[in-house]
């Protein structure tokens, strides 16, 4: 259960530190198309490729040094990643005024 709550806290806390990054990221065109057809395909991806690196993570084992911190690396960032590319699924297009 502790562990849940540290990977809950660790997340939380990089997505605040990295949102205003997230803020200022231009969307993608295939994004931005995606959204014009109104494919949900792209936050699913995102999610389904991040639970599939985090389980190949878990896989791995839970080791020490270089590669454990590797591993502990990508089990966090795989789904702040997709956090990020849902938020930019869900963002709202920015008008430009002249």
């Amino acid at each position: 259960m502790l562990e849940l709550v540290a990977l809950v806290v660790l997340l939380l806390t990089g997505a605040v530190l990295t949102a205003p990054w997230w803020r200022r990221l231009a969307l993608p065109d295939w994004l931005v198309r995606a959204r014009q057809r109104h494919r949900p395909g792209v936050p699913v991806t995102s999610w389904l490729a991040a639970l599939m690196v985090m389980g190949l993570c878990w896989l791995i084992g839970e080791r020490r040094g270089v590669l454990g911190g590797l591993l502990l690396l990508l089990w966090v960032l795989a789904p702040l990643a997709a956090l990020g590319v849902t938020g930019l699924w869900l963002r709202r297009p920015v008008t430009r005024r002249p």
